[in-house]
């Protein structure tokens, strides 16, 4: 029998046409593709003092556009519903910015980016909100940094005493939208110097982060920075157990060091694992496992895969399930017939930048989605008291 391995994952319009004319007939070529789509725009964060606020978007389509063919800004007001007065921006290279001056401190703004294309046809992104004030986040920085955790410090200053602090992160990009859109890692407690630790990063990977302040009605952002993880080599011999079943399987979930240690939370096909979308095209729509969109595959380096529901369920038919605790951690051990047995920590889920049933179930994604929707995935649950195949959205991590 050729071996297989596998690894368990933790889980859970409208448009403006251009015409062409061809040299050697009459023939006319019609573009019908929209330069801009309802997801264009993007309305971004903002940058405030006690009196000023710079507004951020993002938009694509526009490339190609002669500045004269577009409107671009911010409509703003004080009223979510009714953003009565507007503000032109500067787009350049996709980003949109706009300037707002002689605010009062501790005002609310509610803001949202527009395009409007040869005067007529208005794309505009969804309504945020700012509120001017003098606190600020200030990123502080990363240390501790090994193959899969991290400590990331930050600082407040005149924050009030409700708001929520902590540091947001991404592997996706650098830049500062793509960096405060990333996952939120709450303090606990709020405080003028903090650190967040995090476990569940990949190793050799280069990761992006900053401080953040919420303050309920506008969030306040510290500069960018960015650590790289340590390598790591797996080594299949060793990380791999024979539970005598038709695949191997890992000691440990995907960035983890041991059993023990619950690792990332991850979507169907989000291969960084700190993505806090919940929109369902972000993620993947058909089967992962053994493809560019499986996680384990890529880490490592082709030797392993994510199991399929079926493997899954092999797993759990045929091996001794028992809910216990290693090194203080819950979590459910499987123990084969051989007498050979892996366990699986209960890492709980995350939706969004909501954390929740951790130290209380485990949500393990396989590779495959659901035949009859794919905006879920086949997952499998256990708790205490409780074991179940089961589907996910697939933005549940």
């Amino acid at each position: 029998m050729k071996t297989r391995y596998y690894f368990g994952i933790l889980s859970m319009a409208l448009g403006l046409c251009l015409a062409a004319c061809s040299d050697n007939n009459d023939d006319i070529v019609i573009n019908s593709t929209p330069l801009l789509t309802n997801e264009s725009v993007v309305t971004g964060s903002s940058d405030v003092t006690a009196s000023t606020a710079t507004l951020h978007a993002t938009v694509t389509g526009l490339e190609q556009a002669a500045p004269a063919s577009y409107k671009a800004g911010f409509l703003y007001g004080d009223d979510q519903n009714n953003l009565n007065q507007s503000v032109p921006g500067a787009l350049a290279d996709g980003q949109l910015t706009s300037y707002l001056t002689g605010l009062q401190t501790g005002k609310t703004l509610y803001y949202q980016a527009f395009v409007t294309l040869q005067g007529k046809l208005t794309y505009k992104g969804e309504v945020k909100s700012l509120i001017t004030t003098d606190a600020k986040a200030i990123t502080g920085a990363a240390s501790d940094v090994e193959a899969f955790s991290v400590n990331l410090a930050g600082e407040t200053k005149n924050a009030p005493s409700e708001a929520q602090a902590g540091v947001v992160i991404t592997a996706k990009g650098s830049t500062d939208e793509e960096v405060r859109a990333g996952l939120r890692l709450q303090c606990e407690v709020l405080a003028d110097g903090y650190i967040v630790s995090y476990e569940g990063l990949l190793p050799g990977t280069t990761y992006s982060y900053a401080a953040y302040l919420d303050l309920g009605t506008g969030v306040v952002f510290g500069e960018v920075k960015q650590f790289t993880t340590a390598d790591y080599t797996m080594d299949i011999d060793e990380e791999f157990v024979d539970l005598g079943l038709s695949v191997k399987w890992a000691k440990h979930n995907v960035a983890a060091s041991d059993a023990a240690v619950m690792g990332g939370l991850f979507g169907f096909g989000d291969t960084q694992g700190l993505n806090p979308s919940i929109n369902v095209a972000d993620y993947a729509s058909a089967d992962t496992y053994k493809t560019p969109s499986d996680l384990a595959y890529i880490y490592s380096k082709q030797r392993a895969m994510l199991p399929t529901a079926d493997d899954f369920l092999e797993l759990a038919s045929k091996c001794q399930a028992e809910w216990t605790e290693e090194t203080g951690v819950k979590g459910i051990k499987f123990t084969a017939e051989n007498g050979n047995s892996i366990f699986l920590p209960a890492a709980g889920k995350r939706v969004g930048n909501d954390f929740k049933a951790q130290g209380e179930t485990c949500y393990y994604l396989t590779g495959s989605v659901n035949a009859s929707n794919p905006q879920f995935s086949v997952c499998y649950s256990f708790s205490e008291n409780a074991a179940h195949r089961a589907t996910a959205a697939v933005y549940e991590a």
